[in-house]
């Protein structure tokens, strides 16, 4: 057992030196949140419209089930998601504006 403890720590004390590259899911977590901080930041700004407004306008364009939405606060865009007769249609909208960009059915 004595044996074994060294070796564990040389296992830790290698994943802590690659970073990121050894968990690579917590790397994108992290990405994630800075996403949301900076769309958060920009929507108190008023620079971007609150995703419940737009997902209201979108939603009674493209019609169907909305699935969720992901925010590019830097291109100032929402990828929304919606589920209209077994299909996904996504669905970019300019954050600032509420335009509509893009419908990929």
């Amino acid at each position: 057992m004595q044996r074994l403890t060294p070796l564990i720590a040389s296992l830790l004390l290698a994943a802590s030196a690659l970073g990121p590259a050894a968990f690579p899911g917590q790397a994108q977590s992290e990405d994630a949140l800075r996403d949301q901080d900076a769309a958060l930041e920009a929507r108190e700004a008023g620079r971007l419209l609150s995703l419940g407004d737009i997902r209201s306008n979108v939603a009674g364009v493209v019609g169907g089930k909305f699935l969720g939405c992901d925010c590019d606060p830097h291109a100032a865009r929402y990828r929304m998601k919606f589920l209209r007769e077994g299909k996904v249609v996504m669905v970019d909208v300019d954050a600032r504006t509420g335009n509509i960009l893009r419908i990929n059915e």
